[in-house]
């Protein structure tokens, strides 16, 4: 001790006093040389007394305060590792100053409360000697009221866990310091570990406690200079168990790798449910902080199950970095090795607090040597924090310094879960860099390192994408197949048939349709603003081209064929027609021009999770809707025309019984248009290129088929059989279907001309007579149904029946079909009839009339027309009308036989139409007074042959 040299020195002087040095020789008093002997005694006494009492280490505690059980007594996984590793600094800490200092750790049992925690801290500071520090709590939210509880006993506090930010407080944490770097620099070294991974983008996931806020404050913070975007945010209970919100958040971001931040039995509860989810995959990556180091911990009270093994893998998590080269690691290692089999480093905060200890026995050897054991705890000390404070060291888990603040300047590790195993991947040191220590495992076992935001697919056209060329390859085709059909026409265009057909509205057509192809290749490629109006434009002019001409043609076939404008044929001319599809076009574009430059549509990026694609938002959306809304009404009342037309003059016999393929493209384009309208208007972001597809694949489908019903197949016609087809389209009279011979046959005679067949009775009355195939259609009936708009012309064969007697007279109306079909048809007596030969709105027609109804029967010529109105007369039907006493009544006779046979050639009021096979009744004519039958409705049963055309008339 160094006081004892001095002492011996002094009991040498007084056994030896040193010789006088005065030259004179005096005698001192016996009396006070005692004294002064005594007095020398008692000092030197006291001297030796107090360097005895020095020499006695004092003994300082230190309270270890963890969560150590459960409520129920039950263990806490990890707690027991960490004080038994806490426990091996001793040795090290005793050896700082073993004559003036000596340490012992208390364990102070929290039981995981606050309450806990202090109550186990007043336990000790009233218990055990020189209570004068603390190690603990197991999380910031506990370890904050325990640091403010110990201000009473002014005793000093070091963590090696707790990290918030709030602790860095010196104003209410003034004698707290930790060996764990602060959430300052966990959340910058978060995002440093993101950016050297090459990922640009996180969600961040964080329990609303003093943790988990500080942590997010701090990745936010770092987040902007490092480049990083933090997609989604998302806090949630530090007790929570449903995070359905949470997945759907995640499940919704643009980015698939997950930052989170809670307490450990929070963090295996969400995993559950984001695997069930399919968000623990291949494609994503979790990582955590230092908190999710006790995630695979094999207590009993908190195990670990295969499910959460499996959720684990290829997580990865933040922790800072233990030393292992330092020789203060070795001496740990081996110390450890002697009473446990457990990985140093896989003890939770073992070494943090091992260094923690260490650094509070630093402080207090200091303090006391320089202020003594009293200046640790008192108040008139007013000793501080940085004075307290160690200066740097090496300690096991790396060089130990202090900020002013008591935080820690360190590095971290980045720990990688493999297989229920820890594998340290990375190391990141505070300068930015990182070293790669083993090859990263992510979920599935791959080392292929994933996208933050995995490739989008574009959900617009491309010309790379394979469907696209497909269909661009097959609207090429088209386009040179209508090419070559425009060739064939304009080189045949004075050929009968092409004339007949209408030449020009068949250029028309086939001009429309492709434009309508060459609308498609106009939407392939990221779009540009002019793309938000041209497709559209000139897909619809297109179609109007299309439609629109076969809507006049179908209009000019059934203003014919209805006969009522015989005189006023040149208002249909193909001029006039051609001009009208002209205006409506005009109308069309006038309406998208005022959209174009008016309400003006941009496009827009539309990204989701893995898709990206674009819509035109237009610049006035009610505007906008306004024009689509008419420009929709305009061109389905435009097609529903043509459909309609289509559909009255379907019947209507001619070479290429066009009106009933105009019909049939109209409806394909309906069907394909509500399809096409409906992937248009109701957006599906994930669907929009499938929805692409198919648009364009009816598109496509609906522009061929209108192409070759409507075009094509007359171009074929002319290229292979020019005359034939010429000669097909001359109208025919209608051939006989059964055998007929001139003159008398048997007991009786026939007469036949081309329409008209008569049989006669030996007595010369008429017995029958028969026209093979007329087109017949109710114009009058009981119900709006029968006749009016919704009757069309079908062809039948009309028998005129003039029984022996009794038998009473009638007229049956049967449909015409193939032959050897048996069809019903309507049957009355003609006594009940009226009849109007040549009604003025209907030439070359015959009007019948009875009491439930009206057909218009059409013949070929005015000749076949009145030899019907004669026969007629002559079954006891009476003529009304204009046609009364004309040409048939009582000069039907015999006459009937010079009828004329002459074809109507030249005729424009030829029938149409074959008749399709159908089933007509009529409901019961009442029979007139005296008539023989009460109920005269015959159902009328014939055998006919397949009918010929009887060609059309010219356009």
């Amino acid at each position: 001790m160094p006081i004892m040299p001095t002492h011996a020195r002094r009991l040498r002087e007084l056994r030896h006093p040193a010789p006088s040095s005065s030259t004179g020789h005096t005698q001192q008093c016996p009396g006070a040389a005692n004294r002064a002997r005594i007095g020398l005694a008692v000092i030197l006494f006291l001297v030796f007394t107090t360097a005895v009492v020095r020499a006695v280490p004092t003994m300082f505690t230190i309270g270890v305060i963890l969560q150590y059980t459960y409520s129920d007594n039950t263990p806490y996984p990890d707690t027991d590792d960490v004080f038994a590793m806490t426990s091996l600094a001793l040795p090290a800490m005793n050896a700082l100053d073993p004559t003036l200092t000596q340490f012992q750790f208390v364990k102070g049992d929290s039981q995981g409360t606050r309450a806990g925690a202090i109550a186990a801290m007043l336990n000790i500071s009233s218990t055990y000697p020189n209570p004068v520090a603390f190690i603990g709590e197991w999380d910031s939210a506990t370890t904050i009221p325990l640091v403010l509880a110990e201000a009473m006993v002014r005793s000093w506090h070091c963590s090696g866990v707790a990290s918030s930010t709030d602790l860095s407080d010196k104003q209410n944490f003034a004698r707290f310091f930790r060996t764990i770097q602060d959430d300052s620099q966990q959340g910058p070294a978060l995002i440093q570990f993101v950016k050297t991974m090459g990922w640009g983008s996180v969600n961040l996931v964080t329990a609303i406690d003093a943790y988990g806020t500080s942590i997010a404050a701090s990745t936010i913070a770092a987040a902007p200079d490092a480049g990083i975007t933090i997609s989604t945010q998302s806090v949630v209970s530090p007790v929570a168990t449903d995070f359905t919100f949470v997945i759907a958040t995640l499940r919704k971001s643009l980015s698939n790798i997950i930052i989170f931040a809670m307490p450990t039995t929070v963090a295996r509860e969400m995993l559950r449910q984001a695997r069930d989810a399919g968000l623990v995959a291949p494609e994503y990556v979790w990582i955590s902080t230092d908190i999710f180091s006790d995630y695979l911990s094999t207590s009993a009270a908190l195990p670990t199950v295969a499910e959460d093994i499996v959720n684990a893998d290829g997580a990865f998590y933040v922790y800072p970095r233990a030393a292992t080269e330092t020789a203060a690691y070795a001496v740990l290692l081996a110390a450890w090795a002697r009473v446990s089999s457990r990985a140093v480093l896989n003890v939770p905060y073992g070494t943090l607090c091992y260094d923690c200890a260490v650094a509070l026995s630093r402080g207090i050897v200091r303090t006391v040597q320089r202020r003594g054991v009293a200046a640790l705890t008192s108040a008139a000390g007013n000793l501080t924090l940085t004075e307290f404070m160690p200066p740097a060291y090496e300690g096991v888990s790396g060089t130990v310094q202090f900020t002013s603040t008591g935080d820690r300047v360190g590095d971290f590790s980045v720990w990688n879960t493999v297989n229920g195993n820890l594998h340290l991947a990375y190391d990141l040191f505070a300068n930015g860099t990182r070293a790669q220590r083993t090859t990263p495992t992510f979920a599935g076992g791959s080392t292929v390192v994933p996208p933050d935001t995995p490739p989008k697919a574009k959900l617009y056209p491309t010309w790379s994408d394979p469907v696209v060329i497909v269909l661009a390859v097959l609207r090429a085709l088209m386009l040179g197949v209508c090419a070559a059909g425009i060739a064939v026409l304009s080189r045949n265009r004075h050929v009968p048939l092409v004339k007949n057909m209408s030449y020009p509205f068949l250029v028309t057509i086939s001009v429309g349709v492709m434009v309508v192809l060459v609308a498609e290749f106009m939407v392939v490629g990221e779009p540009a603003q002019e793309m938000c109006h041209a497709p559209v434009w000139v897909l619809t002019v297109g179609y109007q081209l299309v439609v629109g001409s076969a809507g006049v043609r179908t209009y000019r076939i059934f203003k014919i064929f209805s006969n009522t404008t015989m005189a006023r044929m040149k208002r249909y001319s193909n001029a006039k027609l051609l001009r009208a599809v002209a205006a409506l076009i005009a109308v069309q574009s006038a309406l998208y021009a005022v959209r174009a430059t008016v309400f003006v549509s941009t496009p827009e990026l539309v990204t989701s999770k893995s898709t990206v694609s674009y819509q035109c938002v237009p610049r006035d959306a009610v505007g906008d809707r306004v024009i689509v809304g008419v420009s929709l009404a305009l061109n389905v009342a435009l097609l529903a025309g043509v459909i309609v037309l289509g559909y009255k003059t379907r019947n209507v016999a001619s070479a290429f019984r066009e009106t009933l393929w105009i019909m049939y493209t109209g409806q394909n384009v309906a069907i394909a248009g509500i399809v096409i309208l409906t992937f248009t208007f109701i957006a599906l972001p994930d669907f929009a290129l499938a929805a692409y597809y198919l648009r364009s694949f009816l598109t496509l489908y609906a522009s061929i088929f209108a192409y070759i019903a409507l075009v094509g197949r007359v171009a074929l016609a002319a290229v292979h059989s020019p005359t034939a087809s010429t000669l097909a389209m001359v109208p025919t009279a209608i051939s006989a279907t059964t055998s007929s011979t001139s003159g008398t046959s048997g007991s009786h005679g026939t007469t036949s001309s081309a329409h008209v067949h008569v049989d006669w009775t030996p007595t010369g009355q008429i017995a029958r007579a028969t026209v093979r195939s007329a087109p017949v259609k109710q114009v009058a009936g009981l119900s709006w149904w029968h006749g009016g708009w919704t009757a069309t012309w079908r062809t039948h064969a009309v028998h005129i029946v003039v029984p022996a007697a009794p038998g009473t007279p009638y007229l049956a109306l049967v449909p015409t079909l193939t032959a050897g079909t048996a069809v019903q048809g309507t049957a009355f007596p003609t006594s009940t009839a009226t009849f109007d030969a040549r009604p003025t709105d209907l030439p070359l027609c015959v009007i019948i009339t009875t009491a439930r109804g009206a057909w218009a029967v059409q013949l070929p010529t005015q000749p076949d027309a009145d030899a019907v109105a004669g026969a007629l007369a002559a079954a006891g039907a009476r003529s009304v009308g204009a046609g009364a006493g004309g040409p048939g009544g009582s000069s039907v006779g015999r006459g009937v036989r010079a009828m004329s046979a002459s074809s109507a050639t030249g005729s424009a009021m030829a029938p149409l139409a074959r008749a399709r096979s159908a089933s007509h009744s009529a409901a019961p004519e009442k029979g007139g007074k005296g008539m023989i039958v009460t109920e005269p409705v015959v159902r009328a049963t014939a055998r006919v042959a397949s009918p010929v055309s009887l060609g059309r008339a010219r356009e």
